[in-house]
């Protein structure tokens, strides 16, 4: 397989929303999960998760924070929903 001769300075860079810099280092978020919802037993697992961070004041890049926004908030709804009365319509007495 050949590489297309490309000059990649030629193309816009991602620079950090809350401060204009345009150096990330890799970073790792890790969560912290049931065993139970991974399927390993009862035990919390450690997950890693792959992130880039700016140098200058820290943020995560633009397109990790999207994504990492996305998912909390898609999280966050799943777990309203799950805690929803089953009788959420009818009558309590």
């Amino acid at each position: 397989m050949t590489m297309p001769d490309l000059n990649l300075f030629e193309y816009p860079e991602e620079v950090c929303s809350e401060c204009g810099n345009n150096v990330f280092a890799p970073g790792i978020i890790f969560k912290k999960v049931p065993g139970v919802a991974l399927g390993e037993g009862g035990d919390t697992v450690t997950v890693p998760i792959k992130v880039a961070y700016c140098t200058k004041c820290g943020a995560l890049s633009p397109s990790d924070r999207e994504v990492y926004d996305k998912e909390t908030a898609k999280a966050a709804e799943k777990k309203k929903n799950s805690q929803k009365p089953a009788n959420s319509g009818g009558l309590i007495l």
